[in-house]
This record gives C-alpha cells, structure tokens and sequence, in this order.
C-alpha cells in the first residue's frame, strides 16, 4: 500500500502545498487560495511525474483566463516519517483568447515558469513551515 505524499515547494514568489488532491498557493501575481480535486483540478500520472492543472481564475475583468500547470516527481518514502528534497516546476498561464473591450493581442498565451525546491514525503509527517 503507497502512502499519500504531501509535497512543500517553494519559487520565486510562490509557496505550494500539494497533498492527496488538495492544492494550496500562496503568491505574488497569482490568486491565492485552496483548489481541491473538484473540476478546476486534474491529476495525471505520467512517464516525467505528476502533472497537476489548476484554473486559479476562469475569467478576470477582461476575460483573461489563469491557470497553473504543475510538474511533481513521483516519490516513495521509505517509512512513515521520511521527508526527499525534490524539484519541481510551475508553470502559470494568462490565457488572453477571449478578452473584451479589444480585439485580441496577436499572442494569446503568456507564460511564467517558476522552479520549484522543497520536500515530499508522507502525511504522517508534518511540514515545519508550510503556505497558510
């Protein structure tokens, strides 16, 4: 039986938490908030990890649309109390297809990648400093 992994990542301005589902961000530049596995959060298992994709917000005053698509290796504890350090990235995306009041830019995806560095390891271990 795997053990549920929480995930503790930091990059510049922005702090994850990623447990089972649920998906905390703090940052700068990015809605803030709590997304669980509910439609506006997919999981897929895939050959390069976890790939994680989050609607942080479906439409801004002008439509435009942001998204978070997260990269997180696979890990497996050796015990219940293990903690890896682990790498990640972050990937956040305005999306500017359907802004109003103009027409659209000749660019309609704007990207910020965001490295990630922290700790992976079981739920029965907690986080010391952890996004609130």
């Amino acid at each position: 039986m795997s053990l549920p992994i929480t995930y503790d990542l930091r990059g510049p301005g922005i702090e994850i938490r990623y447990k089972d589902g649920d998906l905390s961000i703090v940052g700068d530049g990015v809605p803030d908030g709590h997304f669980p596995h509910d439609g506006e959060l997919t999981t897929a298992a895939t050959e390069m990890g976890t790939e994680i994709t989050a609607v942080l917000l479906s439409a801004s005053r002008n439509l435009t649309k942001i998204t978070l698509k997260l990269m997180l290796p696979d890990v497996v504890p050796k015990d219940t109390t293990a903690r890896s350090e682990v790498t990640g990235a972050a990937i956040i995306t305005r999306q500017f297809r359907d802004v109003i009041g103009q027409p659209p830019p000749d660019v309609l995806q704007q990207y910020d990648v965001k490295p990630l560095t922290g700790s992976a390891g079981s739920d029965s271990y907690p986080a010391a400093d952890t996004p609130q």
